[in-house]
């Protein structure tokens, strides 16, 4: 359905496919992690192993895109999946690409770094919904953006990450919840003063989004902490999840998660 919406909006949809598809394909092409695969396989395991996971990760994409009757592309696309297999790519670049968040904890810093590529297509399909004057595209891209900052606080840190400040449970929940809502900022002003300026008469809905993208962060950050030193478990993320489904209900979810933080936090912090 998602991939029906984007064709059906914008003519350019075939070239965001191409590049989300080969962010992924490049991914499973990083050097250090091929290097692993070569020294436990022998050559032909090796190719056919990265012919079916390119294969695997491309098929969804391209028949999508023969639905579309976008043969060209679907063929283009596919053949380069393949072509990959023989190539590795160094991505120790990564590790200094340059981040707008100074010293603030590393949550924001790494999944920064992870998701430049994302974040540059999320900002691309903005810049394409203002050029076609679509506000409904606009403002999807936007909570996009709150979507992808909230990725950054899923996996739990270790606990010298926590135990290392002097705050008490309180003080520590609220430094993560403003740190993250800074860091949130910073990506998302651009793109809501974009909107902002190109869809004058929608500012109220806009700004609501951001608030609602700022709250669920929120969340996410209390969620993550009220299982901590260990992950979510299938009981809370349902809950969690059902609360994404279902704003309202995050006005007794975000208390639940927020005093199971608390209780988790206090003999970590205080040790």
């Amino acid at each position: 359905f998602s991939s029906k919406f984007l064709f059906l909006k914008t003519e350019l949809a075939h070239w965001l496919y191409l590049i989300l598809a080969f962010s992924f394909v490049i991914k499973l092409g990083e050097r250090n992690r091929n290097i692993q695969l070569k020294i436990i396989f022998n050559r032909i395991s090796y190719l056919k192993i990265r012919s079916i996971e390119n294969g695997i990760l491309i098929l969804p994409f391209t028949v999508y895109l023969i639905y579309e009757i976008q043969f060209i592309a679907a063929l283009f696309i596919f053949s380069s999946s393949i072509l990959f297999v023989f190539f590795n790519l160094d991505r120790t670049f990564s590790n200094v690409i340059p981040t707008p968040f100074k010293k603030i904890p590393f949550e924001n810093i790494v999944g920064f770094r992870k998701t430049v590529l994302p974040i540059g297509i999320v900002y691309f399909v903005l810049f394409k919904a203002i050029q076609v004057d679509n506000y409904n595209l606009g403002v999807v891209s936007l909570g996009s953006l709150f979507l992808i900052c909230m990725s950054y606080y899923i996996k739990p840190e270790q606990p010298y990450f926590v135990w290392i400040f002097t705050d008490n449970a309180i003080q520590f929940m609220k430094r993560k919840v403003l740190n993250a809502i800074i860091c949130a900022s910073i990506i998302s002003i651009p793109g809501l003063l974009l909107i902002c300026a190109f869809f004058t008469s929608y500012i109220v809905i806009t700004l609501a989004v951001c608030i609602v993208g700022l709250v669920y962060l929120m969340s996410i950050i209390f969620a993550k902490y009220s299982a901590y030193p260990k992950e979510m478990s299938i009981p809370q993320g349902f809950l969690y999840a059902l609360s994404l489904w279902f704003p309202p209900l995050l006005l007794l979810v975000i208390p639940i998660f927020y005093k199971k933080s608390k209780q988790k936090l206090e003999p970590i912090l205080e040790w």
